[in-house]
């Protein structure tokens, strides 16, 4: 719902807005001179490419989904949102060895992290891209770490990126890295 109807001519857009930080919305009928009310819902804030709808269909719970089903049945709803990966140190300028320390605030979710570049937790094949985080992460020289946190059924965290500078890495550094 985001009047974007003119360049999306697939049918997941209607001609009207609702409110990204959460809105509320009703379905309406005229019988004889009554208009009634036929359902309704207010939502919580919304994030892009997340559907929000009943699940089971017709269910009075609401959830939100991966993938939308326009004129379908609801499919495979998130049972929660991951929080985000909080990290040890913040990123900047550094002239000495550091450990980094992962968390994540979901109960029972993982951590996948990169320190080449890659998204961690992009599906690839039959698994998700990235390290497994167990440890600490020595960093010694200049590093863009990436992480997300993950978690069966659950929508993953955003991917954060930190990246720490060694001055003296970067004076002496070839183009190659």
């Amino acid at each position: 719902a985001d009047e974007d109807v003119q360049d999306n001519p697939n049918g997941l857009h209607a001609n009207f807005r609702l409110g990204a930080g959460g809105d509320e919305i009703g379905l309406f009928v005229k019988i004889d001179s009554n208009i009634v009310l036929v359902d309704s819902v207010e939502f919580p804030d919304q994030e892009s490419d997340v559907s929000y709808g009943r699940f089971p269909d017709g269910d009075k719970a609401w959830r939100y989904f991966g993938v939308p089903t326009p004129r379908s049945a609801n499919i495979g709803a998130y049972a929660g949102f991951v929080s985000d990966v909080e990290f040890s140190a913040k990123r900047g300028f550094y002239e000495s060895p550091i450990s980094v320390t992962l968390a994540c605030d979901t109960e029972g979710a993982v951590i996948l992290y990169s320190i080449d570049g890659t998204e961690p937790g992009k599906a690839e094949g039959r698994g998700l891209t990235g390290t497994l985080y167990t440890t600490p992460i020595p960093i010694d020289k200049t590093t863009t770490l990436r992480a997300a946190a993950h978690k069966s059924s659950w929508k993953p965290s955003e991917v954060e990126t930190h990246t720490y500078i060694y001055i003296e890495h970067v004076k002496t550094q070839s183009p190659d890295g």
